[in-house]
């Protein structure tokens, strides 16, 4: 049997070496490649089903939004009421509900994301008008947009009508009167086209990603992008991704989609929507860039196992070197090192090998690095405290913005357990809530106090939520200690504030008991001794007594006024809807025999409903009108218009006059209790009037002002919040 060259030998050993190290080394950085991949694509699918859930949430918010405001409409409001009103077969309901039908049908259609619109009258649940006419007279007092559209704006989510034969969703809100007495509910059934568009808008340039979403009885409820069959609608889905998600779990998984092809999937439960989304990737375009790059390994590697066949034992050491490299560059890279590269240092199959591994390597690197970038800037521009603490009680990772709200730097903060930071008083319930989250349990708006690093407190307000299996714990908190501060000083306010009232209270009483009594039996002696000594006295003695029941009368008179003065903030009634027509309407008829005597003109312009004290309103407009007309020009008739405005946040009440005038260097000492700009006998009264409107402004949140002349009538003005 011949022997066997030493070359042969070497060329056979080096022939198997470099196959084994081609082959260990491709498959190390095949697998290392497939994993970062993967790792990528996970958190492609899982940011493109963040995207998703958001678009659907706005999309929901917007027509809940628009049903809402469509709701509010008083037109609408008054023509149902109408509607309900008025006995069946009269023209009057006919045309109301013509009205309204006529109305809806511009909502539905093409262009519009609504199917149609029902209006149900709110106690037997019958639908008293449809935009399409099909389901008027029918009864929906088992819906839940019926039941709860009663109590607020409600959406129900996909669902299937037996109307519509097909699934559907439906956002209702109560329809109410100005007095907020509920007149019927507002319903109107989505076009899930628009759902189906949101789901399926694509984020990525890939060829096979999908997404759809999944009800509880684990039917599709949009269609899947790749199956253009409307079929599908019906079909069940139980692919390894729904199942678990229709349990209400949310998590990622490879397995066959529901076309039995094999997918990466990520799946979410949104029980908002109580439905799940899935959103996938074909596994063979998500793996092709480690597919193409393992072909180039066999590729090179057969390519190179025959040079080495062919050059022999000469070139045998040569390519050891190179090949050992490989294999330790590609040992480094699996190990997640991936700015490691192979030496490019010749043109031969292993030189293009190399140059291949570098170039996906690099790939790899640069989207790996990209993504961490963008955590990173998100995690050190955030004003918001975040950190990551074990569940052993130190911190493990901190944002920037510990430093600038407590002072310590990141490495300061990561040295002592964090309890130590607490203040004593909170560090049982700071323990207490560390104790939950160990548990698994999420943890919001819990409050605390941390030392700065110059010796003062903070308050911080954390949320938070734990990951057992990590004995780690994920937090965020904001700084709070100047909302706690104004909180403080705004409890300190409010008990200075019961103490005034109760000043004022002890006045109002001393005022009502120990003053007018004596004045009621000062006048009434008085006037007695007149009567008894009339004809008796001379005409300066009647005079005097006179004067004396004028001054008992004018004083208590002063009593009454102050007494309402104190009494605003004190004996205010509870706000409630006003219409300041009919405030306006009762202060007119209270002045009426002003109005007569004085030949007075009030009109009035649109004016709109507030939340307000009725009783304080009508005091305000009784008090300006009756100014209006006391301070008129002598041989004209006065003039008083009220009218309203909307600026902002606000509505400017103003009412006019056609009288005196005020000088404009008297303003600031209208508003002033007791200031008189007049004589008693040319004009009688307290001087407590204006004061008076000006405190009622004020309990409204609202101010009060003048704008006058002499000679040119005058117009005072007072803002309400709207």
């Amino acid at each position: 049997m011949p022997r066997r060259g030493i070359a042969l030998k070497l060329t056979l050993v080096f022939v198997a070496f470099a196959a084994v190290l081609l082959a260990g080394g491709g498959a190390l950085a095949y697998f290392a490649g497939r994993q970062l991949i993967l790792g990528n694509i996970f958190t492609e699918l899982r940011i493109a089903s963040s995207e998703k859930q958001a678009a659907l949430d706005e999309w929901v918010v917007t027509l809940q939004t628009d049903v809402v405001a469509k709701a509010k409409s008083p037109a609408l409001v008054s023509d149902v009421q109408e509607l309900l009103a008025a006995a069946p077969g009269l023209v009057e309901a006919q045309a109301a509900h013509d009205r309204v039908q006529a109305e809806l049908r511009t909502r539905v259609g093409e262009g519009q994301p609504y199917l149609r619109w029902l209006v149900i009258e709110p106690i037997a649940g019958r639908v008293v008008i449809d935009s399409d006419g099909i389901e008027e007279g029918m009864y929906r007092e088992d819906r839940p947009y019926f039941i709860f559209g009663k109590l607020g704006p409600y959406v129900q989510n996909v669902y299937y009508s037996s109307a519509l034969q097909a699934p559907a969703m439906t956002i209702s809100a109560p329809l109410t009167d100005a007095q907020g007495r509920l007149v019927a509910v507002l319903a109107a059934r989505l076009d899930l086209n628009e759902m189906n568009a949101i789901i399926q808008r694509r984020t990525g340039d890939r060829r096979t990603d999908d997404a759809f979403l999944v009800n509880t009885s684990a039917l599709f409820v949009t269609q899947p992008r790749l199956y253009s069959d409307p079929a599908v609608l019906s079909r069940g889905i139980h692919s390894v991704a729904a199942q678990p998600c229709l349990l209400g779990e949310s998590g990622v998984a490879q397995a066959d989609d529901y076309r039995g092809v094999p997918a990466i999937a990520n799946f979410t439960w949104m029980p908002a929507r109580n439905m799940c989304l899935i959103v996938k990737v074909d596994q063979a375009e998500a793996f092709a860039p480690v597919a193409t790059f393992g072909r180039w390994v066999i590729l090179a590697g057969g390519i190179a196992l025959l040079v080495v066949a062919g050059i022999g034992v000469a070139l045998a050491r040569t390519i050891t070197r190179p090949v050992r490299t490989m294999q330790v560059v590609a040992a480094r890279f699996g190990r997640g090192e991936l700015d490691v590269r192979l030496p490019e240092t010749s043109g031969d199959e292993l030189g293009k090998l190399a140059h291949e591994f570098n170039l996906m390597a690099a790939a790899l690197s640069r989207e790996q690095t990209l993504l961490r970038h963008r955590l990173e800037r998100m995690y050190t521009l955030s004003t918001d405290l975040i950190c990551a603490a074990g569940f052993d009680g130190y911190f493990k990772e901190v944002n920037p913005a510990f430093e600038h709200v407590l002072g310590y730097r990141q490495d300061e903060m990561l040295m002592s357990p964090f309890i130590e930071l607490v203040h004593p008083d909170d560090r049982a319930l700071t323990q207490a809530a560390v104790a939950t989250l160990a548990e698994g349990q999420t943890l919001a708006a819990f409050e605390n106090r941390y030392r700065c690093k110059d010796g003062s407190w903070k308050w911080l307000l954390w949320n938070a939520s734990s990951d057992p299996r990590e004995q780690l714990i994920f937090a965020m908190a904001r700084d709070v200690t100047e909302r706690k501060a104004a909180d403080t000083k705004l409890k300190e306010t409010l008990a200075d504030a019961e103490r005034s009232n109760k000043e004022l209270e002890l006045f109002a009483y001393v005022a009502s008991h120990d003053l007018q009594e004596p004045l009621r039996m000062v006048s009434s002696y008085t006037q007695l001794l007149a009567k008894r000594l009339e004809g008796k006295l001379d005409q300066d003695t009647q005079d005097f007594i006179g004067f004396a029941v004028d001054g008992a009368n004018r004083m208590q008179r002063l009593i009454q006024d102050l007494l309402v003065y104190s009494r605003v903030t004190t004996r205010g009634r509870a706000y409630e809807l006003v219409d300041l027509h009919q405030v306006l309407g009762e202060a007119v008829a209270n002045l009426q025999t002003a109005i007569s005597e004085s030949g007075a003109l009030v009109s009035n312009g649109d004016l709109p409903s507030l939340n307000a004290d009725r009783t304080q309103l009508v005091q305000v407009f009784q008090n300006l009108i009756g100014n209006a007309i006391k301070f008129h020009n002598e041989g004209e008739s006065p003039r008083v218009h009220i009218s309203a405005r909307r600026e902002g946040e606000e509505w400017i009440i103003s009412v006019k006059d056609n009288g005196i005038g005020i000088d404009p260097k008297h303003f600031s000492r209208l508003f002033v209790i007791f200031q008189r700009l007049h004589g008693r006998q040319q004009y009688p009264g307290t001087g407590i009037g204006l004061a008076l409107c000006q405190r009622i402004v004020a309990r409204h949140g609202g101010r009060i002002w003048v704008e006058s002349a002499p000679g040119q009538g005058s117009e005072f003005l007072f803002a309400l919040k709207a």
